[in-house]
């Protein structure tokens, strides 16, 4: 049975049948779209059904230093170790070296490599500036003088044409040139991508705007059209507005650009520090647990259009490694509530 087709407009209707139809096709393909892609974090992955799906818009938010970039590039990695599928990480914020010595500490820190005594952040970026005075060529030839390069280069090689950067351009990069971009990758790998965007407000659009919060819903709806249409899973970092930068506890109206990302989204997770999101009454008393509350970040899941929301997580930082402990618990202390808890 063909669509139906609408007088006028040349929009032609799916029957039953014919969406039965595709998804027997959709099926037999084995494409991503009833895929479920575990972001390697527990007990996020939980909380969301097992991970991300093809055709979601998920935005992640939080204020300055909370670690947003650190946690998507960490999900990137994790995705693309599990082997399914592949990872594009768009950073308006960061080159690819950047990024590059980011996934050199984040894999050097795993348990069945190094752990603590890893290859740090730091320790990568020192590496790379020696070598250039040392007149080394390959990054191979220098982690001849350090074992833990070896190893970190060693385990990277597994999922490393699978996890792919670009430092994308605040002129050039539209959503457009996105899905031209996505378009090549499924046609040259035929596999499910998982899309990063770091961040969502730098997206440039393709028209002008009156003001600032016209642009950010147009590019919101068109990043949410663009999975529907691509079937990928979109994970996008969102800035705050002025409000959102100010507040002690984040709620979806904090997002610059509020309704409209709150309504496009599948799932929003917002991050803050533990130190700031817990209420007084949990320290006041033993000013010492401040500091220990400073190695956490709260993740709280303001949304989730397939299962539970208002849901608080937290993770362990491990930002000399550029990464989180991936394995979190819940929230069991009373957070803040800056209407009636201070």
């Amino acid at each position: 049975m063909s669509p139906t087709d609408l007088p006028g407009d040349g929009v032609s209707a799916m029957t039953a049948a014919d969406v039965l139809a595709s998804i027997d096709n959709r099926l037999s393909r084995a494409t991503q779209d009833f895929r479920v892609l575990p972001t390697g974090f527990s007990p996020l992955d939980e909380v969301i059904g097992g991970g991300l799906r093809g055709g979601d818009l998920f935005l992640l938010a939080g204020g300055q230093g909370t670690g947003k970039t650190t946690l998507a590039f960490q999900m990137a990695r994790n995705v693309a170790v599990a082997g399914v599928a592949a990872c594009l990480y768009l950073s308006f914020e960061h080159d690819e070296i950047n990024l590059l010595t980011r996934l050199l500490a984040l894999e050097s820190a795993q348990p069945e490599a190094h752990g603590d005594q890893g290859l740090k952040f730091r320790d990568a970026q020192h590496l790379f500036v020696a070598a250039s005075r040392r007149g080394v060529e390959t990054v191979a030839a220098l982690a001849t003088a350090d074992p833990r390069l070896t190893e970190t280069l060693r385990r990277i090689d597994r999922y490393q044409e699978r996890l792919m950067m670009l430092r994308a351009s605040t002129r050039t990069m539209t959503v457009d040139a996105i899905g031209a971009l996505l378009g090549r990758i499924q046609e040259k790998l035929d596999k499910p991508i998982v899309l990063f965007v770091d961040y969502l407000q730098k997206v440039p659009a393709e028209r002008e705007f009156l003001n600032e919060g016209d642009r950010v819903t147009w590019v919101t709806e068109a990043l949410n059209e663009l999975s529907l249409q691509h079937r990928v899973s979109i994970v996008a970092i969102a800035a705050l507005d002025q409000e959102g930068l100010r507040a002690k506890r984040l709620h979806v109206h904090h997002l610059w650009g509020g309704a409209s990302l709150a309504y496009e989204a599948d799932i929003i997770l917002m991050l803050a520090e533990k130190a700031d999101a817990i209420a007084k009454v949990y320290y006041e008393f033993s000013p010492q647990k401040v500091q220990t509350f400073r190695e956490w970040v709260v993740a709280s899941l303001a949304k989730n259009r397939s299962g539970q929301n208002l849901i608080d997580m937290e993770f362990r930082k491990r930002f000399m490694f550029s990464c989180f402990d991936p394995n979190g618990g819940f929230v069991a202390e009373k957070l803040v509530d800056e209407r009636t808890y201070q």
